[in-house]
């Protein structure tokens, strides 16, 4: 079926690129945890965008070059960085779940920690811009985090991250 070749074109480049920016993305994730950060909130953390997006650039153009003659739509362009975007996100998401689950759960107990200290750190703040019920309800919800929330909130950002950044290229 003609349909099924085609889209099998983007697949292929999604699984290469997006197995090799999930792997780069996790290392970052390593990086930001063993120089100190807080690899599940931080600038630092935030700035994997730029891995997500180099890689996404590359699978693109990548894609128009070799793939599709030297041509690309703007959908063709989208679908292939959100599929690349789909792919990294799972990778890297699966490798920051079993290191922060299995091998260094501490990390976890540590951002638990960080969410505690700011909402009171902030307490007032918080009660003004939204209501007192708001704040504890919030603050209560920080006890039922885990390493696969924390992660699966990383994977569905990567995603929003790498479409957005593939609409933009």
């Amino acid at each position: 079926n003609k349909s099924n070749i085609e889209i099998m074109k983007y697949w292929r480049i999604a699984l290469v690129f997006g197995i090799i920016g999930g792997i780069l993305g996790f290392f970052w994730f390593l990086g930001v945890y063993h120089l100190g950060g807080n690899p599940f909130y931080s600038f630092w953390q935030k700035l994997v965008v730029l891995v997500q997006g180099g890689v996404a650039f590359f699978a693109i153009k990548y894609f128009r070059d070799k793939v599709n003659e030297g041509s690309l739509s703007f959908g063709e362009g989208v679908l292939t960085g959100l599929l690349v975007a789909i792919v990294t996100a799972l990778v890297s998401g699966t490798g920051e779940y079993f290191y922060a689950e299995y091998v260094k759960p501490e990390m976890v107990q540590s951002h638990l920690k960080q969410l505690y200290a700011y909402f009171e750190a902030n307490k007032e703040e918080l009660i003004r811009r939204s209501s007192v019920k708001m704040y504890e309800g919030n603050y209560k919800a920080v006890g039922e985090v885990n390493a696969f929330t924390l992660t699966l909130d990383e994977i569905i950002w990567k995603i929003v991250r790498g479409t957005m950044f593939a609409v933009l290229v």
